[in-house]
């Protein structure tokens, strides 16, 4: 689907709530000039097809409830038949350990229900940006295989690789079986995980593998991305803390060796291993943080991220923005160092930024790590910011930070 320079970009979002698709193409319309954008709707995947057949869409948006033909499947023939077509997901977690989860693996695009049309508006003119440099985000096998894991589904799922054909089984959204020329089990999914460019058909029956699995969808996709580091470049940090777990147990009991100087003597040497701060650091406890501080904001919490303030990389967060991180972390130093210059005490506990737009900065400095957070101020009141949700959440950050 090619797009001539300058052309208007068609934005196809499909829902089966009438109002919902109401209100955002009405405020689309406000950017449709300036941005060169159209909005176009359609009530279930059935009508997205024909849409999709007839006109050049730049961008897919789909809710995965609806009648006639749900997201799912109307997902499926878009990978088949328009596999670098960027998709966004509209979907209800449920629970912000799933949601939690989801973002920490990285591979889904999706927008949480009930949407703001601030951040309906964002996503959408974020994702075309992108697109314009040339970045594909279609819908993979990986990205589907999430969906059905958090939607619960159960099917069949028929992979056709370049010279393969593997099956998937699904029950009630977990991998329950694998089988690829003859093997079955984990090895048959992983292989299945690693072909490019492949097909999916998907049948509602499920069918049972004669090697049951005992892995849940999410270790088989962490799993499948560690061994396509290592194929690529190596493990990366994220996977090889969980490989170097047990070292690390080892080292801290025993941090230091005996080792002979050039002389011959004997005396103590520090273990000089590759781990980084991060891989030490708990991050299920910084994960538990994050969800301290959204269910004390809820809908006020647009973004926030905890970060390294060596390298400024984030280690936990929710709707992450890595220019932020290194914006707010910078902010950090510098304010430091002009408070040091000027003979004041550099930043206490937390310092809070009210901006322009009604929204809110408030950065927690903490070391070897800091904590940024954007928040909406007409969401919440400035007294429940200040006295609950900060004390909550930065004796949360401080646990985790010193576990």
């Amino acid at each position: 689907m090619s797009e001539t320079k300058n052309a208007v970009k068609n934005i196809l979002i499909v829902d089966d709530e009438k109002l919902f698709l109401k209100s955002v193409t009405d405020g689309l319309k406000a950017c449709e000039k300036k941005h060169k954008i159209k909005a176009l709707t359609a009530a279930n995947g059935r009508e997205a097809l024909e849409i999709l057949a007839s006109r050049e869409i730049a961008l897919l948006i789909t809710d995965l409830r609806m009648p006639e033909m749900n997201g799912l499947t109307l997902i499926t023939h878009v990978h088949n038949r328009w596999p670098s077509l960027p998709v966004i997901v509209m979907t209800a977690f449920g629970s912000p350990e799933i949601e939690r989860q989801v973002k920490e693996m990285g591979v889904l695009h999706y927008l949480e229900k009930p949407i703001g049309f601030d951040e309906f508006r964002d996503h959408i003119l974020n994702e075309l940006k992108r697109s314009k440099r040339g970045r594909i985000e279609g819908i993979t096998l990986a990205s589907f295989l999430q969906l059905l894991w958090m939607e619960k589904s159960t099917c069949t799922l028929t992979v056709k690789g370049e010279d393969n054909i593997g099956t998937l089984s699904i029950l009630n959204g977990e991998l329950q079986g694998a089988e690829c020329d003859g093997e079955t089990g984990h090895d048959a999914a992983l292989r299945i995980l690693s072909w490019q460019n492949v097909g999916i058909e998907m049948d509602d029956q499920f069918a049972p593998s004669l090697e049951p699995l005992h892995w849940s969808i999410e270790e088989l996709l962490l799993e499948s991305f560690r061994l396509q580091d290592e194929r690529n470049n190596g493990p990366s940090i994220e996977y090889e803390e969980l490989a170097l777990q047990n070292d690390i147990e080892i080292l801290e009991e025993k941090d230091r060796l005996e080792a002979p100087d050039r002389a011959g003597r004997i005396k103590d040497t520090k273990i000089n291993h590759p781990i980084k701060k991060e891989e030490l650091m708990n991050v299920s406890k910084l994960n538990k943080a994050v969800d301290v501080l959204k269910e004390s904001l809820s809908g006020a919490l647009l973004a926030t991220d905890i970060w390294g303030s060596a390298d400024m990389q984030s280690i936990a967060g929710f709707n992450s923005n890595p220019a932020a991180t290194a914006l707010f972390g910078q902010i950090i130093n510098s304010t430091n160092v002009a408070l040091r210059d000027s003979g004041f005490p550099v930043l206490g506990k937390y310092c809070v930024f009210d901006l322009a737009d009604g929204k809110m900065v408030i950065l927690i400095p903490m070391g070897d790590y800091a904590w940024g957070m954007l928040v909406d101020g007409k969401k919440t009141q400035l007294g429940l910011l200040l006295n609950v949700a900060l004390p909550k959440a930065i004796a949360a950050f401080e646990d985790a930070i010193t576990s």
